[in-house]
């Protein structure tokens, strides 16, 4: 069994296609703002408290796609659902990328985040139809997304010299467009996927066996999104301290590539490994480098950096397989739920970061870093010893 299986059908294909460019273009989205925040406030005339309400409008805009895309995937498809989120999101940088005024900027940026949210529900089809491969093609696609938010930065820097936002957000509209006509083109390809799922999942899990899931893996998923969005939001502090600005922009991009790195060594990995035993290794690889950041000697702080972004990468594809093979029929009604938890940890984790950096230093960052990353170890440790996820092996095995 080789990765080269992933390829092996023109469904196939046409799937790992579909979901790598979803991804490339979700991830571009949440890189994109902040490079803009200085041209938005000189255009527009708004403070830093309302340009914070950029953000906070797409993850607004994203829980409520991936909360709603759940039970309208069951009313209706995945193929409907994955294409409405494609035209959602083309929108949206469409809406930015001519924005007259503040409030469509805002508008634009809760469109893309409904549309992102609805697209991330491509992890659970890839994941079913690939069967035993879909740990390894889950790790592919999502390596589309931080493809897309390394992209993203560069794109915003070349847009802010022509024309504003136009060049960047147009560009993803484009791309967002170009993931809705192949989505089209590969509506049977999805349904056939959707069928034979829907076939093997016969029995409807009672509420009582929702809680489980839920219980289990929401914490582990707050703890990952608020490390990672904490990692991408202190190192640059931290570094800045320590280095020139040039020197700690490029390290701060070795994080997002080592990241990439980390998803695309994990395909074939994932392979030989459980989803359990991949995430659990990860977390624990991610908080070793971030201890070694701490260490006195300045230069180990970038070897650090980019070990936990290598390790940080392949966690969340992971953690999706894992909440399937751990809950196969309780998978598709908890899995939108416990990815939105992941907002959770997104907004409240960063400036809990943030607190502890104001009171110990910036010399600090590294072991804060690792203190955010030292509960998800616990965690996934647990759930890997817990009876309730023990057929995560066995289906894996199978």
């Amino acid at each position: 069994m080789g990765v080269t299986e992933l390829f092996s059908t023109r469904p196939r294909v046409l799937l790992m296609l579909s979901g790598l460019f979803s991804m490339v273009v979700m991830g571009a989205s949440q890189a994109l703002y902040g490079p803009f925040f200085p041209f938005f406030a000189e255009t527009f005339g708004v403070s830093a408290s309302r340009l914070g309400l950029l953000p906070t409008a797409h993850f607004a805009g994203a829980t409520t796609g991936v909360l709603l895309g759940g039970p309208a995937i069951k009313r209706f498809s995945y193929a409907t659902i994955l294409v409405t989120g494609a035209l959602v999101l083309s929108t949206g940088y469409l809406t930015i990328a001519f924005a007259p005024a503040w409030w469509s900027v805002l508008g634009g940026a809760a469109l893309i985040g409904v549309g992102f949210g609805l697209l991330i529900h491509f992890n659970m089809l890839v994941d079913y139809a690939f069967g035993r491969l879909g740990p390894s093609a889950l790790q592919l696609i999502n390596a589309g997304f931080s493809i897309g938010a390394i992209s993203a930065p560069l794109l915003a820097a070349g847009s802010l010299r022509i024309s504003g936002t136009a060049p960047a957000f147009g560009t993803g509209a484009a791309v967002a467009f170009m993931v809705l006509v192949i989505l089209i083109r590969n509506r049977a390809t999805i349904r056939e996927a959707e069928s034979g799922k829907q076939t093997a999942e016969q029995h409807r899990p009672s509420l009582r066996m929702l809680i489980a899931p839920l219980i289990v893996f929401l914490p582990l998923n707050i703890i990952y999104v608020g490390a990672e969005a904490s990692f991408s939001s202190w190192i640059p502090t931290h570094l800045s301290a320590l280095f020139t600005v040039t020197v700690a922009s490029a390290v701060t991009s070795g994080f997002w590539i080592a990241f990439t790195a980390g998803r695309l060594v994990a395909v074939p990995v994932g392979l030989r490994l459980s989803p359990g035993i991949l995430v659990s290794s990860a977390l624990t690889l991610a908080t070793a480098g971030a201890i070694l950041s701490a260490a006195p000697i300045a230069l180990m702080a970038p070897v650090g950096y980019v070990v936990a972004g290598f390790a940080l990468g392949p966690i969340f594809p992971g953690a999706v397989s894992w909440v399937r093979r751990s809950f196969p029929l309780e998978a598709d009604r908890v899995i939108g739920v416990i990815i939105a938890s992941g907002g959770v940890g997104g907004m409240t984790i960063p400036p809990l970061v943030g607190i502890g950096i104001e009171r110990f230093g910036t010399q600090a960052t590294p072991l804060c870093l690792a203190v955010v990353l030292i509960p998800g170890v616990v965690v996934a440790l647990t759930l890997r010893r817990s009876r309730s996820v023990q057929t995560e092996r066995s289906v894996h095995a199978g």
